[in-house]
């Protein structure tokens, strides 16, 4: 009894699938062809007829579709061969408009190597049968066939893993939600000390997407955010509610654009809560503060890489951008400049995983003045540092000024209390206000009170402050010092009425050079008295016109010197290496010129 050989295999609906998806859009036959498709893997030979059609209508430039593609295959003669147009319009019936092809690829290429191996056996066979080879050259000539077909099926397991060419040419291009500061289709991190605004400054990015307006009137929004996601687990619901009330926020809220979480939320979520992911498609979301969704310390490398991941996975559900609020490590408050490492608490994985991130540091708490500068741009160049204003924009506008644009905010280290050896300089707003409050008898815990900083700031600033008498000594000419005034209580480092600090240049106050001279007499410059280490009530003799004075002239603010080495070694200046003039003048709103 004879029995019909098992047919071959093969998948002629995954076949037809393929056929049809290139029909509905072309593009599918570049995908097809990068992941390794030929005609010959085709079973029917009506199928390989079609695809040598379509392939040459989209080479040509044309459309391929029924219409298109019947007209082809007329003109061949070859019509009637694949079925008619009733056998093409039955390509694409059932199928979405861009059906996913790689699993139908991945069909339709096994079987045909299976087919491959079927054929290779059946030839080997015969050839064994026929002992025209040898059993060494027989094996070898397998050998080969096998290794080649292997490669074939190899390169469809991997090569589906990277983008195609085709991908690449219809990528998005880079995109901003808010032009020149957070980048599209990636992760932000907004870094600072406590208190230093980094929740303010994210509120009034929420408020810049949702309503178009321009952040800080300066950098513009592209586009509205669809809706943005707030997660805040470190505030109540009632203090929360405050803040946004202040960014004139509440009408958003109540339009489902704005969604917030806080502390006082019931059921406790993570980031790859299904809900949320779902939530997050289209969304902004911003983290405040990041730190609070990841398992395990932040200095843990591997904690690190999984907050990563579960931070791309929010990306890949559809998160337009990612937002953080990040913590800087205490070593922060005695920096006077902005790195990526100084501003960002933990592993470096951190940083390594986010395309854009900023610094704040917040310069006078009185009016909430920030500089902020960009700690790392992976993909374009940042702006400048700048320099925005909290006080009394906020509660009028609902934003922050920005007071100094890129370009014109100068350096964090021009802004800071405290000098590079760590003693508060002369330079600030404050610094001006304690100096006034010790002159009028204030006491270092009223001061700190009252100024908002602690009492050790305040305490350097009278142990470092060194003033330059600018009052003409009136001796008597027997050389014996007239009774001096006496010193506010600052611990004999307090100014007098007539005395100003060296290093602080103010718009009203002429810039100072220190000059050591010997003048002809007594009246040729004001003298400065040396203090005694017994104290500035000493009586003291009047120096000669022959000694060797500091004295105090009118020059350019730009060629303003301090003392050198060589004179304060010489106990002619004492305690001034803490002290520094800046290298510009402030303006009337506390930046440089």
């Amino acid at each position: 009894m004879s029995t019909s050989p098992d047919p071959l295999p093969a998948n002629v609906d995954a076949e037809k699938t393929i056929l049809g998806a290139i029909l509905l859009d072309n593009a599918a036959l570049t995908e097809a062809v990068e992941l390794g498709l030929s005609p010959a893997e085709f079973f029917l030979d009506s199928h390989r007829r079609i695809w040598k059609r379509m392939s040459e209508l989209i080479a040509a430039g044309h459309a391929a579709d029924i219409v298109t593609l019947a007209n082809e295959l007329a003109r061949y003669k070859e019509i009637e061969a694949v079925g008619g147009v009733a056998y093409l319009a039955s390509l694409t019936e059932g199928l979405p408009r861009r059906p996913v092809i790689e699993d139908y690829l991945r069909i339709v290429r096994d079987k045909s190597g299976l087919r491959r191996l079927i054929g290779l056996c059946e030839s080997a066979i015969a050839k064994a049968q026929d002992q025209s080879e040898s059993a060494a050259n027989l094996h070898e000539w397998m050998q080969g066939e096998m290794t080649e077909q292997r490669t074939m099926l190899d390169r469809a397991a991997w090569r589906p893993l990277f983008h195609t060419y085709d991908e690449f040419l219809n990528a998005p291009p880079l995109a901003f939600a808010i032009g020149g500061i957070v980048q599209e289709q990636g992760v932000s991190l907004i870094g600072g000390l406590a208190g230093h605004g980094k929740t303010l400054f994210m509120l009034n990015m929420v408020s810049a997407m949702l309503n178009g307006f321009g952040l800080f009137d300066h950098f513009g929004v592209p586009r509205l955010s669809n809706k943005v996601l707030y997660l805040i687990p470190e505030s109540s619901i009632g203090p929360f509610w405050t803040r946004l009330k202040l960014f004139r926020l509440e009408d958003h809220v109540r339009a489902d654009r704005l969604l917030v979480r806080t502390l006082s939320a019931k059921e406790q979520i993570s980031l790859a809560d299904a809900r949320l992911l779902k939530a997050a498609e289209g969304a902004d979301v911003y983290l405040d503060t990041a730190v609070r969704f990841m398992d395990g310390a932040e200095n843990d490398a591997e904690s690190s890489r999984q907050f990563a991941q579960t931070l791309f996975a929010l990306l890949s559900a559809g998160a337009r951008t990612i937002i953080g609020a990040h913590h800087s490590p205490k070593a922060f408050e005695n920096a006077d400049r902005m790195t990526l490492e100084s501003v960002l608490r933990g592993s470096g994985d951190i940083g390594a995983m986010l395309s854009t991130a900023w610094g704040l540091r917040q310069i006078d708490p009185r009016s909430n003045r920030v500089f902020v500068a960009n700690l790392k741009a992976r993909d374009f160049e940042p702006c400048e540092p700048f320099i925005i204003e909290g006080r009394p924009s906020l509660d009028e506008a609902g934003h922050f000024k920005l007071v100094a644009p890129p370009g014109k905010a100068g350096e964090l280290r021009d802004y800071l209390p405290h000098s590079k050896a760590g003693a508060p300089a002369l330079s600030s707003d404050k610094a001006r206000d304690a100096i006034e409050m010790r002159r009028k008898g204030k006491s270092v815990r009223e001061i700190a009170s009252e100024l908002g900083v602690s009492k050790s700031w305040v305490g350097k600033l009278s142990t470092n402050l060194s003033t330059v008498d600018s009052t003409v000594d009136n001796a008597e000419p027997d050389g014996e010092d007239k009774p001096k005034e006496s010193l506010p209580p600052s611990g004999g480092n307090g100014l007098s009425t007539n005395s100003f600090p060296l290093g602080f240049v103010d718009v009203d106050t002429p810039s100072i050079e220190i000059r050591e001279t010997e003048p002809e007499s007594a009246q040729s410059a004001p003298d400065i008295p040396l203090t005694s280490k017994e104290g500035p009530s000493k009586k003291r003799k009047r120096p000669t016109a022959k000694r060797k004075t500091l004295t105090v002239a009118k020059v350019d603010p730009l060629e303003a010197k301090i003392p050198s080495d060589e004179q304060v070694a010489a106990g002619k200046v004492r305690a001034l290496e803490n002290l520094r003039i800046p290298r510009s003048i402030p303006s009337e709103g506390g930046l440089p010129v």
